[in-house]
């Protein structure tokens, strides 16, 4: 057994890769180290390419998600407001002040806004609309009309 382990070590002492290279070996050993380097140069260009190229794929898909959350925040902010809008309009109905005066955010602030504002002026009547007359009038304007028109 012994001489087959002294075998291998002689074997292995001779091998090719310890064995000077001459003019062909050398050219071709330089000719694989170029070509080496020439593709891992590809291979990081390409690397880089693919990272850019991955890098705006996601930034365009990021900036396009922002755009959509913030235009479904303007679209809740529109409805929002839109909704106290009517609930002004219907207190203000309701309690006989204008709406454009009405402060809050929910029915029952905006209720007990218009509470305190009728307080403090009062109910507001409307205003009689010149071009009617007044109320008493409204049947001479019928008579009027009638005896204009020949019916009276």
């Amino acid at each position: 057994m012994s001489a087959d382990t002294t075998d291998v070590k002689t074997d292995t002492g001779t091998d090719e890769a310890n064995e000077p290279l001459r003019d062909e070996g050398l050219r071709a050993l330089r000719a694989e180290r170029a070509e080496g380097k020439k593709l891992r140069k590809q291979l990081e260009d390409l690397q880089s390419k693919w990272d850019s190229a991955e890098a705006e794929k996601l930034s365009k898909e990021e900036q396009a998600t922002k755009r959509a959350e913030a235009a479904e925040a303007e679209v809740q902010r529109f409805r929002q407001e839109r909704e106290l809008d009517v609930l002004k309009a219907d207190v203000a109905k309701a309690k006989g002040v204008p709406a454009d005066l009405l402060a809050g955010i929910d029915q029952a602030s905006l209720e007990a806004f218009a509470d305190r504002l009728v307080e403090h002026m009062g109910p507001q009547k409307p205003e009689p609309n010149p071009f009617l007359g007044s109320e008493s009038a409204a049947g001479d304007s019928d008579s009027d009309a009638k005896s204009i028109l020949g019916f009276g």
